[in-house]
């Protein structure tokens, strides 16, 4: 399922807790005092959005991965404890890779934002009929038309992005044709089939042996010492990263 959230540049809610949103659609919003997201967003985003943790859930053993961008606030322990409370292990995009395998990047952004823009030049040429020389927004305005641009959108194209970018083909190799792009450049230079083929014999030795298990996930992934956060916690880091990546 996908969401959107949209974070308004305020100095308090004001600004935001008049806003409607349609109860069926999965947009949420908030607002931050720079106008971009912080750890305190990021964890109420989780605790809207991720689905809770049952007995039904731990009984079919349907634990989830969640992928985030290299990002001060995605990077605390904080993020990765509550994520791990609704049964998601916390994966990062490093090493510059967002456009070749975040598929909100590859299929999502482009096609939101081309419809996006449609709508806003509509409401941009209304305004200006009806009072020349203004072409001032609501946020309210801005509200309705993320919402029907959401609405309008094919969602199930984004989702296969996810085999596009090599993200959740299948591990016996049935899916491996639907990898395109810069993903499948990336895949037959690093050989992934071998290393698939060299990690799943790995996987499942050591969770025969009882050595990993999804309680001990931590300790099974290894994230780099560095991972090269930039200061400004509402950056994103871009750039090489050495030791393990986390695909």
């Amino acid at each position: 399922m996908a969401f959107e959230w949209l974070i308004f540049k305020a100095k308090s809610e004001k600004r935001t807790r008049s806003l409607r949103v349609p109860d069926d659609t999965n947009v949420s919003v908030q607002w931050a005092d720079k106008g971009s997201y912080r750890q305190e967003h990021i964890l109420r985003y989780l605790d809207r959005w991720l689905d809770p943790w049952t007995d039904e859930r731990a009984k079919s053993n349907d634990y989830r991965i969640l992928m985030l961008d290299v990002a001060g606030s995605h990077i605390v322990d904080d993020v990765l404890n509550f994520a791990w409370t609704r049964g998601h292990i916390a994966l990062y995009h490093y090493g510059c890779p967002t456009g070749v395998g975040q598929v909100n990047d590859t299929d999502l952004h482009g096609p939101f934002e081309r419809v996006y823009l449609e709508y806003e030049q509509t409401s941009f040429n209304e305004q200006k009929m009806l009072r020349p020389g203004c072409v001032a927004r609501t946020p309210q305005n801005v509200v309705d038309d993320v919402v029907a641009t959401w609405q309008s959108l094919d969602h199930c194209q984004a989702a296969a992005g996810h085999r596009r970018a090599g993200m959740s083909v299948a591990l016996d190799g049935s899916e491996d044709a639907e990898i395109s792009r810069e993903a499948l450049e990336c895949w037959q230079a690093l050989d992934m089939r071998t290393v698939r083929r060299e990690v799943i014999a790995e996987v499942d030795a050591n969770v025969a042996s009882g050595l990993w298990t999804f309680a001990n996930w931590k300790a099974v992934v290894q994230h780099p010492v560095d991972p090269g956060v930039l200061a400004d916690e509402g950056m994103e880091f871009e750039g090489d990263v050495g030791g393990q990546v986390l695909a």
